[in-house]
């Protein structure tokens, strides 16, 4: 398509492309063969009800065609959106220096910033014996967080979750005295506000009027109770009652505010978190003026 594009300028077009696709639209190399049986698991969103409840179809060009991005829900899909943008600033900024500036390169291969990025975090901490069974242990759990993270996406007063999908490792662990290893996974999520007192259920104009709440004790308070019944019942229905967990293997999910974080998960330690913080909280300030138009 782009046969005379540079790579820099593929790339650009690479995050235009997906920062404006209309998802559910499937993104088609070739159209998938036709007239196959009923026992086939190519993608079919015509007769099959499951592929057509795909929110991100990325079909591969081969057969069978199936879809890449079949576990891609709710909020996932929200995630790769932003990031989608944040590319494309990324890239815009690059162009406009014809991408020869290599700063903006090292921002586009920057790790996330879950654990700065949100106020209330969802911390499973995860314990075994070794790092070997911890390694058994973390890849189980991985497996059955999907869950967790569909069921809060429908929990009243949750509003977008972040899963972070790679374990984290406290830096420079004490010692145990028993040689027991611990990983956290964590999902960072906002919440709406609490419902007003006197208000209707349905009223749309004050539902729309509702704003993310900014980190305070009380609304601390208020985002443990919204996920408390939810990783409740995980725990005690997938991870708790699973026949993968072994002696020695323990879990324990709660809530965390951001200051509550434990030091240890930073790479760079407390100090070095705070400023990361800082720095998104005014690139977030910052992109909000753009889009109002308050920038210079």
């Amino acid at each position: 398509m782009f046969p005379r594009a540079s790579v820099a300028a593929l790339v650009h077009r690479f995050f235009s492309v997906l920062v404006s696709w209309q998802w559910p639209t499937p993104i088609l190399v070739a159209q998938p063969s036709t007239g196959v049986d009923a026992n086939s698991v190519e993608w079919d969103p015509l007769h099959n009800l499951h592929d057509r409840a795909h929110l991100m179809p990325i079909i591969t060009p081969g057969f069978p065609a199936v879809n890449t991005a079949v576990n891609v829900n709710l909020s996932t899909l929200r995630v790769l959106r932003d990031e989608f943008a944040r590319g494309q600033r990324i890239l815009d900024d690059l162009s406009r220096c014809r991408f020869s500036h290599p700063a903006p390169w090292n921002q586009l291969f920057t790790p996330t910033e879950v654990l700065v990025r949100y106020d209330h975090h969802v911390a499973i901490e995860l314990r075994a014996s070794n790092e070997e069974s911890l390694a058994e242990w973390s890849s189980f759990v991985a497996s059955r967080t999907r869950k967790l993270v569909e069921t809060l996406q429908h929990t009243p007063s949750v509003g977008s979750l972040h899963p972070l999908p790679e374990i984290i490792r406290p830096q420079d662990p004490e010692p145990s005295a028993n040689g027991e290893v611990v990983g956290y996974y964590f999902i960072g999520y906002t919440v709406d506000s609490p419902p007003m007192p006197g208000v209707r259920r349905g009223n749309c104009r004050l539902t729309r009027e509702r704003q993310r709440m900014p980190s305070t004790s009380g609304n601390e308070e208020w985002a443990r109770n919204c996920i408390a019944s939810a990783t409740r019942y995980f725990l005690a229905t997938e991870l708790n009652a699973a026949t993968e967990k072994k002696c020695g293997m323990e879990v324990a999910i709660s809530y965390s505010s951001w200051n509550d974080l434990p030091n240890a998960i930073f790479p760079g330690g407390r100090p070095a978190a705070i400023g990361d913080r800082a720095r998104y909280i005014l690139s977030q300030a910052h992109q909000m003026n753009v889009a109002q138009g308050f920038a210079r």
